[in-house]
């Protein structure tokens, strides 16, 4: 195994160094296994193997991007350790009880369905098995019922304050949204995890700092032409163009910096137990 090799980087705002960091929470060890959803250039499901040792079995459906991460998985010397496999993941033929953790980041929720997704992986989770999410999260959650009391002598001579709205402008959900996602808050993730029978262990808002190094890297990238997957879509072995990913990307960047979406988007981090078949 190459351990020198840079692994790229990936296609949402998480660095490498970050994304090890959160795997430690997962206590995976060379003898157990992990299933990607989604698995876009493979990044994920290399720095897994390469983290922890444990075998990573990563599908998608396109194509393209699966022959990419087959390249990527021969050079760092992990083919023996990580699968890339074209499959559909909104029907998993996989076993049941099967894996002892499930990675679903990037765009994973959101494309799959946040309940649909969780619903499935708790299948293929072994009892205590985990999940790390990383995901957009919407930054209105409801204050917390402390908060109340607190700004009632908050304001000048003792004056109480009211809550103010912290509500993403419409631009900014119509470019991340796309008139077909949902995107929730943290407390409404949270709230469906528990509902669906997981425990969430630790959770994190990624610094300002990472959504930089993403538009950076995903800017060169566009311009270097190293993803020839980026933009396209492969059907029934033919391939098709997509959205124009530079546009796209440029429409990220002013919802980002233009329309006041780093104060009210958020890319979250979280581990959390599948607990619902504890004794």
């Amino acid at each position: 195994m190459d351990e020198m090799t840079p692994i790229p980087g990936f296609h949402f705002p998480l660095s490498s160094g970050l994304f090890r960091l959160a795997c430690r929470g997962l206590d995976l060890e060379p003898e157990h296994r992990a299933l990607d959803l989604l698995s876009g250039s493979g990044a994920a499901a290399l720095e897994l193997a390469r983290e922890t040792g444990c075998e990573v079995l990563s599908v998608d459906s396109n194509e393209p991007g699966l022959r990419e991460a087959r390249e990527w998985s021969r050079t760092l010397g992990l083919q023996d350790r990580v699968t890339f496999r074209s499959m559909d993941p909104q029907r998993l033929d996989l076993p049941a009880r099967h894996f002892d953790a499930v990675l679903a980041v990037g765009g994973a929720p959101t494309v799959l369905g946040r309940p649909q997704m969780l619903e499935r992986a708790a299948i293929h989770l072994v009892p205590g098995g985990r999940m790390l999410l990383a995901d957009l999260v919407y930054l209105n959650s409801d204050p917390p019922a402390a908060a109340g009391p607190l700004l009632r002598k908050a304001g000048p001579d003792g004056e109480p304050l009211e809550v103010r709205s912290n509500v993403p402008e419409p631009i900014v959900r119509v470019v991340f949204e796309q008139g077909r996602h949902q995107i929730d808050t943290e407390s409404d993730y949270r709230q469906l995890l528990e509902a669906l029978g997981y425990e969430v262990e630790f959770s994190f808002l990624v610094p300002e700092s990472e959504w930089a190094a993403y538009f950076d890297r995903s800017r060169k990238r566009l311009g270097d032409g190293s993803s020839e997957h980026v933009g396209v879509t492969e059907v029934d072995g033919m391939e098709t163009p997509g959205p124009d990913p530079g546009q796209a990307l440029s429409e990220e960047a002013a919802a980002m910096f233009a329309y006041g979406g780093r104060a009210t988007v958020g890319y979250m981090v979280l581990v959390a137990r599948y607990a619902a078949l504890d004794n």
